[in-house]
């Protein structure tokens, strides 16, 4: 039998964790952070429109990838 732990359907909601101080810091340092040549890709679309934009992402920084030598 797996724990709980193993088993996402069985963790608290999300709203359990959000007024953790710990969290809060973590989240508020990574939010922090300046580094505009990491792109921000929207995730909430259909999977195919999101492959298509990390994949323009991905092939755009490493040119043989599409091919080109």
């Amino acid at each position: 039998m797996l724990a709980a732990a193993q088993v996402p359907a069985h963790y608290d909601a999300p709203e359990v964790y959000l007024p953790d101080p710990k969290l809060v810091a973590v989240w508020e340092y990574l939010a922090g952070i300046d580094r505009p040549q990491i792109p921000f890709v929207d995730a909430g679309r259909p999977v195919d429109e999101v492959y298509a934009e990390v994949a323009e992402h991905v092939v755009g920084r490493r040119p043989h990838l599409a091919g080109e030598a």
